[in-house]
């Protein structure tokens, strides 16, 4: 705990214990609040950095802003989004009377969870586990002050316990706590397995008994999930706020099964406002389930518009009593089993898109059966990074932030390298570029990728080599170099060279709608595009893929992943799953594409080729088309 934290915290004391403060003797009486709540050496660690003078600067601002005396950059790196007051007391909301029984949070903060429970319920016991001391001071000075106005009576003489410790240990004191955990309420942190590989590593030694739950492309809050419901009694409720990235993500898939198998889904309410504004790309989700299966009541969704925000927990008590909502700022649906299955849960969709998906799933082709998908090449190493100039500095190599490595715009390929453009330089096709609809005849990318896919001859390395070798130390760290199964020089994933020089589909990786274009220039497709290619057999390709790409980028297609597509907030995810079971209104047959008659208005399926053939024309005369036929498919 550094000094400034130190020093918030004597301000405020003062405030928050109210006449048990004795200004004449601040620490002791600090001590003998705060002993009951919160472990002794955590508190005299605190005590001891306090000066005397600090304890005279009594506030009585409140003890949740305690977390701005942790530099943003730290707070995003621990996934730390503090639940404000408000939004507290709404989830509380959704807490039962359960006399004798606990509430506790796995990731405390500054407690403001559990004050808002000890609030609405002071029959139960308040637990939480917070890792840093500060917050966990906070947090005990919080639940002193809400409950010095409380009669023992009313709290059923238990005593509130704060823990400076993981809230994911299998042996923390907690877990034999004095009374049973009858509801858990949490916002566990936001750290995704990406870029945190150090982190995930230490967490899978120290959390050897979650190891079933560990999978790739995971997210530090669903190992809050799995323990929570580890701890929670039979009939009690997991109330937590989340993203809403998990619903969907095909690294959640182990969560979503978890809480099929020992929960019984209650609620779901997003929201149209942005709950926490340093939050990159999130969408808030609270979800409310009840531990143990076959309960009888039916889940809702809210979708809760800004206007509902300052009555959400009455919306919320509402919802779970099965009230009615016929409210403004609030849109709702009984959740459909059909929602939520293994390999996504898409509890908002309305009934009736519910049905029209049932039925397309059931008839048409899903789309690994018509095309095989694959990201665009990965490098390893486009531009020069901060990271690389630091490794390359310790080996006395000058480089700058930006210089190409792999990737060059066409002015910077080097005088030495200009003979070898026709064999070794591609042009990069980027998801910024892509049209529906388009037909791309031409590659008009002022970008070029040194496409390295294959061993060269000594001459060519040679050459290749004067420019790629003062980057040589940074490019052997590559694990495949290292093990020996890939030359030093070459492209990390470079792809097929023949599925970018035949024709190909191509769509961002993340759009906010279907966004297929055929690429016919024998571009290179750069990693932040998902590109498909039509099988093997398959009688004319160029044909085949404009009927496929007018398939993908029409109205119901749309429709279906605007319902239950993988998401990321406002853009879908491109990505192989859950792309590859997309149900598209045709099928193969003898290396055709055919549209299945009985999705189809017989009309319409004329109309429909006429079109195609119209684009193929224009293209065979070598003109960039881009038309919609979203009126026909």
């Amino acid at each position: 705990m550094n000094q400034d934290v130190a020093r918030f915290l004597a301000g405020v004391a003062g405030a928050a214990l109210g006449e048990a403060f004795d200004r004449a003797r601040p620490q002791a009486s600090v001590r003998a609040a705060l002993a009951p709540i919160l472990e002794s050496s955590v508190l005299e660690q605190w005590l001891v950095r306090v000066e005397a003078s600090w304890w005279s600067a009594a506030n009585p601002g409140p003890l949740h802003r305690v977390a701005e005396h942790y530099a943003q950059a730290q707070r995003r790196l621990a996934g730390m989004y503090l639940t404000p007051p408000w939004l507290a007391d709404a989830m509380a909301a959704t807490l039962e009377s359960w006399p004798g029984g606990a509430v506790i949070d796995l990731s405390a903060g500054g407690g403001a969870l559990l004050v808002a429970a000890a609030a609405r319920m002071p029959g139960l016991q308040a637990v939480g586990v917070e890792l840093r001391p500060g917050l966990a001071i906070a947090a005990a000075l919080a639940l002193f002050n809400v409950r010095r106005t409380q009669s023992s009576s009313e709290r059923h003489g238990l005593s509130d316990r704060i823990y400076v410790a993981d809230g994911l240990s299998h042996d923390g004191p907690w877990v034999q706590a004095e009374a049973p955990i009858t509801a858990v309420l949490g916002n566990p942190p936001y750290v995704g397995e990406k870029g945190n590989r150090a982190l995930f590593d230490a967490i899978k030694r120290d959390h050897r008994h979650m190891a079933r739950w560990f999978g790739p492309r995971m997210d530090l809050l669903y190992l809050f999930f799995h323990r929570a419901l580890d701890l929670l009694e039979p009939g009690g409720r997991l109330i937590f706020l989340t993203s809403e990235y998990w619903l969907t993500a095909s690294g959640a898939a182990k969560l979503r099964d978890d809480l099929a198998t020992r929960t019984t889904a209650e609620l779901f309410a997003t929201f149209d406002a942005r709950l926490f504004a340093d939050a990159p790309g999130h969408h808030s989700l609270l979800s409310v389930f009840r531990r143990g299966v076959g309960q009888s009541s039916v889940a809702r969704a809210l979708r809760v518009q800004t206007q509902a925000l300052s009555t959400l927990d009455t919306f919320l008590e509402d919802a779970l009593a099965e009230r009615p909502l016929q409210r403004p700022g609030v849109d709702f649906n009984d959740v459909d089993p059909f929602s939520l299955r293994a390999s996504r849960w898409t509890p908002f969709v309305d009934g009736p898109t519910v049905l029209w998906a049932r039925r397309l799933e059931a008839m048409a082709s899903p789309l690994h059966a018509l095309a095989q998908d694959y990201q665009g090449f990965v490098s390893g190493a486009d531009r020069v990074t901060r990271r690389h100039v630091e490794i390359l500095a310790k080996q006395d190599i000058a480089v700058r932030i930006g210089d190409p490595i792999f990737m060059f715009h066409e002015h910077e390929i080097p005088q030495e390298l200009v003979a070898l453009k026709g064999l070794v330089f591609r042009p990069v096709l980027r998801g910024s570029a892509i049209r529906a609809n388009a037909l791309r005849v031409e590659a008009t990318s002022e970008e070029f990728a040194l496409y390295l896919d294959r061993t060269l001859s000594a001459e060519s390395e040679a050459i290749i080599s004067g420019h790629l070798a003062k980057f040589r130390g940074l490019l052997e760290l590559r694990r495949e170099v290292r093990e020996g199964t890939m030359a030093w020089y070459r492209l990390h994933w470079p792809r097929r060279r023949a599925d970018y020089s035949g024709p190909k589909l191509v769509v961002p990786r993340r759009a906010p709608r279907p966004c297929f274009c055929l690429d016919l220039s024998a571009s290179v497709v750069s990693s932040d595009c998902t590109y498909l290619v039509a099988p093997p057999d398959t009688k004319d390709p160029v044909r085949y893929l404009t009927a496929l790409m007018f398939l993908l980028n029409g109205a119901n297609t749309a429709r279906y992943l605007q319902a239950f597509g993988k998401r990321k907030g406002q853009q879908i995810e491109f990505y192989s799953e859950p792309l590859r079971a997309l149900p598209i209104s045709a099928c193969r047959v003898d290396g055709e594409l055919r549209l299945l008659e009985e999705l189809w208005v017989p009309e319409l399926i004329e109309a429909f080729w006429h079109e195609v053939d119209s684009v193929l024309d224009a293209a065979s005369r070598g003109q960039e088309t881009c038309t919609s036929v979203s009126t026909i498919v």
